[in-house]
């Protein structure tokens, strides 16, 4: 996949994955704790930090060696990245 559209769907993958948590954070999360609304960028937030958290490696079957460390490092600096541009 080209590099642009990979980029151009991230980015829309990101915001409708806020959109989506600061609709659901609005109907349950609210009402039901007293929590406060979200905003996207507050949501593109809590959207890092979780991902932080689960975020698995699953090697390859074709023996890529650079996987791992690929992943290792891209993912908590994409997420970094990501976080820092929403606050």
């Amino acid at each position: 996949m080209p590099l642009p559209l990979a980029t151009g769907l991230a980015l829309v993958s990101i915001l409708w994955e806020a959109w989506v948590l600061v609709r659901l954070w609005g109907w349950y999360m609210v009402p039901i704790f007293h929590l406060p609304l979200l905003v996207i960028s507050q949501a593109i937030g809590v959207i890092c930090v979780a991902h932080a958290l689960r975020s698995v490696y699953v090697p390859s079957k074709d023996g890529d060696r650079y996987g791992a460390i690929t992943y290792a490092f891209v993912t908590p600096t994409m997420l970094l990245t990501i976080g820092w541009l929403a606050k």
